[in-house]
């Protein structure tokens, strides 16, 4: 299950989706697959998901999709979950290193996704101020 994005227009994953030409159909398969599978990977919360894609990294995370689609050499295939998956699997390979880390409070060799994840859980916590 998903939830919808907060940012429709702006910057983020689905904006540059609508921003890249995309249908709104095509968009919401990509929002889902990319969202089911971070989600997946990080255990994450909905809401924490939702404010990474709704983020300047969730751009930067469609932009790989993308280059993963139509790349005929990769051989994935349309199937944008498996695609989503493979995405996830890059971003989770690397690491936060130490000047993110003292830029913005992620630890130190955490996976790059889930750390960026939980950044933008807090960040959003701290907007609306939940606890």
């Amino acid at each position: 299950m998903t939830i919808s994005t907060q940012n429709i227009i702006a910057k983020g994953f689905y904006g540059a989706c609508l921003r890249s030409d995309m249908s709104q159909a095509t968009a919401d398969a990509f929002w889902a697959a990319a969202f089911v599978a971070i989600q997946s990977e990080t255990n994450a919360p909905q809401a924490a998901v939702r404010a990474f894609l709704d983020s300047r990294h969730g751009q930067h995370f469609l932009d790989g999709l993308l280059h993963l689609l139509f790349e005929p050499h990769l051989q994935i295939g349309p199937d944008i979950r498996a695609i989503a998956a493979q995405e996830v699997a890059r971003w989770q390979g690397w690491s936060i290193d130490r000047r993110t880390e003292r830029m913005f409070g992620i630890p130190h060799a955490q996976p790059y996704l889930t750390g960026w994840v939980e950044y933008y859980s807090v960040i959003k916590d701290d907007q609306t101020g939940a606890a």
